[in-house]
């Protein structure tokens, strides 16, 4: 097999390995309490911690994802 193969070849695999290794969820920026279970059970990262352009703290998003709570009760009642 060509070097070139075995290059290209182990190139792909560390970039797709590298990318399945931090499971990042995006959906959280379209929905407050639609991903909150990938974020608390399944341990994905939630992408608002780590985008720069959102430009949230954790405390921020967590106040932000503890309102659907209140959302949920309003509802409710």
């Amino acid at each position: 097999m060509p070097g070139w193969v075995i290059d290209e070849l182990t190139s792909r695999f560390t970039r797709e390995r590298a990318a399945s290794v931090e499971r990042i969820c995006y959906g959280t920026l379209l929905s407050r309490a639609q991903y909150r279970f990938d974020i608390e059970q399944l341990r994905y990262v939630d992408v608002r911690l780590i985008a720069q352009e959102t430009g949230l703290t954790p405390k921020e998003i967590e106040s932000w994802t503890a309102a659907v709570e209140d959302d949920d009760r309003e509802r409710e009642s």
